[in-house]
């Protein structure tokens, strides 16, 4: 066998994704090796799959730094776009990857299910933070898909703004909390029409708790204080009418501290005076 035969009959693993608003998918890898047969750049073809179609993509691999330089030339990425409007979630991507790529088995079962198609999806794949895939802006990639398409539970809708939230708030980038306040205020439209339960993800009085709290955290992270105060406001004329306490009373209890701060502000004259 000859020396090319051997190089690239080793195998790169994709070993993980994020996303970035302004590139798509990103995925990226470390090899051991960097065989001289597998070229600088590669395109690769993937397909975009959503409800009730499938659309040709076309991604990038690429070596990271030189290949002299140490660890950095053995680092790869393959960057797939993503159309900035879609009036459908993606719900799965297609890799016709070559010979000497493979994706890592988590990666691969990630992207044969992004989107979650009914409530037993949901349940598995991101109710609890433990079983959500990937970084803070995958998530966030997620967290927005299913706050604005998802046809199960409207609970599990108002729970994905919610994570759009922290998400956001985490990454710190201004644009996607402005975002993420437009979805929590969208689904505060529809709230009421969640059950009262004793489950925490679907009981109405906490997510109407928790989407008020995500709305203060954003706001404040934004700097919007007017609309800050009158959300505590709102979150202390609400408290008044609460039938259980018992799932939503962390978000209440600092919603309610806050009120407090401010109220001792506004008594000493501080609020306003700058």
């Amino acid at each position: 066998m000859s020396d090319t035969a051997d190089e690239t009959a080793v195998q790169i693993v994709v070993g993980a994704i994020v996303y970035d608003a302004h590139r798509g998918l990103v995925f990226s890898g470390t090899s051991k090796a960097r065989p001289s047969a597998i070229p600088e750049t590669a395109p690769i073809s993937m397909s975009l799959n959503y409800d009730d179609r499938s659309v040709p993509a076309a991604a990038t691999f690429s070596w990271l730094g030189a290949a002299a330089e140490k660890n950095a030339g053995n680092s790869f990425e393959i960057v797939l776009p993503l159309p900035e409007h879609s009036d459908q979630p993606l719900c799965s991507v297609t890799c016709d990857l070559p010979d000497w790529l493979t994706l890592d088995p988590a990666v691969a079962t990630f992207l044969a299910e992004i989107f979650p198609r009914d409530n037993k999806a949901y349940d598995a794949m991101f109710v609890r933070k433990v079983n959500r895939f990937g970084d803070e802006a995958l998530q966030y990639f997620m967290a927005r898909q299913l706050s604005q398409s998802f046809t199960g539970k409207r609970a599990y809708r108002v729970g994905a703004a919610v994570v759009m939230t922290y998400k956001a708030i985490e990454i710190n980038d201004p644009v996607l909390q402005e975002e993420a306040l437009r979805h929590v205020k969208m689904q505060l439209l529809h709230v009421g029409d969640c059950e009262i339960t004793n489950h925490p993800r679907t009981n109405r009085e906490h997510l109407e708790v928790s989407l008020l709290c995500a709305k203060w955290h954003l706001e404040l992270s934004l700097r919007h204080y007017d609309e800050f105060f009158s959300t505590l406001e709102h979150c202390r004329s609400l408290a008044a009418n609460i039938t259980n306490y018992f799932t939503p009373a962390f978000n209440l209890s600092m919603s309610l501290l806050g009120t407090s701060i401010f109220d001792c502000f506004l008594d000493y004259g501080a609020v306003g005076a700058a």
